[in-house]
């Protein structure tokens, strides 16, 4: 009896030391695909750490998503404004406007290097809409030239006219 105990108690050992030692490996395996950490960290912070990274990653899909849900071409409306997203792609060019509540209109436009615009043909098109142009930058980001330019009404009374601004500026980019 004394013999029979013994071994069954040195198998639940072997047992309880080889499931110790594949925990440790498991959380050393988990602990390398979080973020580089600068010092050794503890079984409760590698698993605190790995939970918010995980839901850093799923918040960055489902802003990805969004963002290629936009890029397709489907117009999404949120409480602070309107995007009016139009791809044209023969031309490799994506125009986007962005109608907010305060009056401020802002326009994207990615267009290829082959296509040339000219900044100030975009800032005519919204001046002769009565909007004052608060920011305007063009930007060249490796094969593509990105133009972002914010608006303002210039009287809250006169407003903007969203789908004749997105028309001539249709127009220009054709």
């Amino acid at each position: 009896m004394g013999r029979r105990s013994n071994s069954s108690r040195i198998e639940r050992n072997m047992k309880e030391r080889n499931r110790r030692m594949h925990m440790k490996d498991h959380l050393r395996r988990l602990a390398c695909v979080i973020p580089p950490q600068t010092s050794k960290l503890s079984v409760l912070e590698i698993l605190n750490k790995a939970t918010n990274y995980i839901k850093q990653l799923q918040e960055n899909k489902e802003r990805l998503k969004r963002r290629k849900a936009q890029l397709k071409g489907e117009e999404t409306t949120c409480n602070t404004s309107t995007y009016n997203m139009t791809v044209i792609p023969e031309l490799r060019t994506i125009m986007n406007i962005k109608h907010f509540d305060d009056s401020t209109l802002e326009v994207n436009l990615i267009s290829g290097l082959d296509k040339n615009f000219m900044l100030y043909e975009i800032i005519s098109v919204l001046q002769e809409e009565a909007a004052e142009v608060i920011h305007a930058s063009q930007i060249r980001a490796d094969d593509k030239f990105i133009f972002i330019i914010r608006s303002k009404a210039i009287s809250t009374r006169v407003g903007f006219e969203t789908s004749r601004i997105d028309e001539k500026l249709r127009e220009l980019v054709l």
